[in-house]
């Protein structure tokens, strides 16, 4: 199940990006982390696959998703698929202590 890049009246989405980016950059470098090179292509596939779970599991547009972990290449998947699927990412800070 391929999710479908909209452009509506010319204005890109969030969730879109990957996928314009993607078809433009192909196996460019889009992340380097810890020794792991991840291309524009593998971004949006793995974005892609985690959309499709975020629907799986009952996530649907409109619906808000918390999302608490570190600064890693998942984060960006995770945001992103949130994004493609029109939910609204809810980033807590990992930082947080009871006391806060």
């Amino acid at each position: 199940m391929e999710i479908p890049c909209r452009l509506v009246w010319g204005v890109m989405l969030v969730g879109d990006l990957a996928k314009v980016a993607a078809r433009r950059w192909r196996n460019r470098t889009a992340i380097a982390f810890a020794g792991e090179r991840i291309s524009f292509d593998e971004l949006d596939a793995r974005i892609d696959l985690a959309a499709r779970g975020l629907i799986g599991i009952g996530v649907e547009r409109g619906d808000r998703v918390g999302l608490w972990m570190m600064n890693r290449p998942d984060y960006i998947v995770l945001a992103l698929a949130i994004a493609r699927i029109g939910a609204v990412l809810v980033p807590l800070n990992t930082r947080y202590r009871v006391d806060d």
